[in-house]
């Protein structure tokens, strides 16, 4: 059925409405066929008729009846239209203030009575931009110069964990620190070559001495000598290695003035400026060189 229903109970609150005026219908058909049977055995006066004049009388109201049926009929359907068409918190549609004369223009008035029942709502018309949105799926990607990896230059294993996703890093800020032996290894390299140095500075020092008062021949000076140039070039290789893993120059010449390994851990530090956006590691974690550790992107 049509329409809205009330709250509460609305299929039987609409359904008692119509049984309603179904039983009206019947009693309106019966009253108007009882009243059918009185009139047509009297003529006005309450007296009896010929059975010609009686048949006129009857046909009479036949018409009369079934004009007054059409109308009781015409009556129940109005109401049984209101009823459906009333919806919750609002009264029945109305059946005045509607005018339709300009209707085929796609002009409808309606009065203010019938506008607050129809709970018509209007807006003042006024240009604006006319908002398009379009759902549509994308990746956003950072320039290159603005998204970096931190890693490990040394195969190794974590044993600190500086900042996690999310964090503000600053560049070069320490992100991580990785055991490595090949760290200890390249210590004790660079200590080897620069005792090596200074031994062979010792011996080529002795030899110039007694190469000048002709105890020792000139060969195996020139050969000291040569072993002095080798060593220095490997201590200047083993120093590269070491300013190439991102250690400083300060820290080598601590290890030459303590002779000894300095840093049990190499740190990893953040290339740029940024927010750390992924880092899926735990402590403990075997890495490899060049692996992506952290992710950074400069989002200023």
């Amino acid at each position: 059925m049509p329409g809205h229903l009330h709250q509460g109970q609305p299929g039987m609150c609409l359904g008692r409405r119509w049984a309603d005026l179904l039983l009206l219908l019947p009693a309106l058909c019966h009253g108007l066929g009882q009243d059918r049977q009185d009139q047509t055995g009297k003529d006005p006066q309450g007296v009896g008729v010929s059975q010609s004049e009686r048949g006129q009388v009857m046909a009479g109201f036949v018409v009369l009846h079934r004009r007054r049926l059409a109308g009781a009929v015409a009556a129940l359907l109005t109401v049984a239209v209101t009823i459906v068409l009333a919806h919750e918190g609002h009264a029945p549609l109305p059946s005045r203030g509607v005018d339709t004369s300009e209707l085929d223009r796609g002009r409808l008035t309606v009065s203010h009575e019938a506008r607050q029942a129809l709970d018509v709502k209007t807006a003042e018309v006024e240009r604006r931009p006319v908002a398009e949105s379009l759902l549509a799926y994308a990746t956003l990607a950072a320039p290159w110069t603005r998204h970096a990896f931190a890693s490990s230059r040394l195969p190794g294993r974590i044993v600190k964990l500086h900042v996690r996703p999310g964090d503000i890093v600053r560049a070069g800020q320490v992100l991580a620190e990785v055991e490595s032996l090949e760290l200890e290894s390249l210590q004790l390299e660079i200590l080897n070559a620069d005792n090596d140095i200074h031994l062979a500075s010792e011996i080529v020092k002795d030899l110039k001495k007694s190469a000048q008062s002709g105890a020792t021949p000139a060969q195996q000076l020139i050969e000291a000598e040569i072993r002095q140039r080798q060593h220095r070039n490997a201590l200047e290789v083993a120093s590269s290695k070491w300013l190439s893993l991102g250690l400083s120059s300060a820290d080598l010449d601590d290890l030459l003035a303590e002779g000894e390994p300095i840093l049990r851990s190499l740190p990893v530090r953040s290339p740029i400026p940024g927010t750390v956006i992924h880092a899926d590691l735990t402590v403990g974690r075997v890495v490899e060189p060049l692996e992506h550790l952290f992710e950074v992107v400069d989002l200023s």
